[in-house]
């Protein structure tokens, strides 16, 4: 499987990508190494603009692929916490899938909130042969239209 994901041009030499480190997310903590995915090139660029206040800059699509070898958890929506899909964000996210990753799920399936047709995939950073399972394939420049925020 493919799936996709904007990167900064200064980052395309770190992988796992480590903006996990710097703020807390939708379904992390700060610090909980989780790598967010989108399944296709224009989510992943819907949902760097709504995870940023200026137009994106000096950006790359880079698509990655999910080993076969690797089982996609996906929870029903009826599992999510409630308010799943609120901001700020909850505990309650937090709690859920840190303990998916517990129960040893290293890629799980998520509804998007910005393309409720589409869907993220959270990628475990911290799994055993990273590098190997969620590989690179390729990296694409990726220049934001100016209109996209009105800059």
């Amino acid at each position: 499987m493919i799936v996709y994901r904007v990167e900064r041009e200064e980052f395309l030499m770190v992988w796992p990508s480590e903006g996990y480190r710097h703020d807390n997310g939708r379904w992390h903590q700060m610090g909980f190494p989780i790598v967010y995915t989108a399944d296709n090139g224009p989510l992943a660029m819907l949902e760097a603009l709504a995870n940023s206040p200026l137009l994106p800059k000096n950006r790359f699509l880079v698509e990655i692929k999910i080993s076969d070898k690797v089982t996609i958890y996906e929870p029903a929506i009826k599992d999510l916490p409630d308010g799943w899909d609120e901001t700020p964000y909850t505990e309650e996210n937090w709690d859920f899938v840190s303990g998916l990753i517990g129960d040893g799920h290293i890629c799980i399936k998520v509804p998007s909130i910005q393309a409720p047709v589409s869907f993220n995939y959270l990628l475990f950073a911290g799994a055993k042969d990273f590098k190997k399972i969620f590989k690179i394939n390729r990296t694409i420049p990726l220049p934001f239209d100016s209109r996209l925020k009105g800059l």
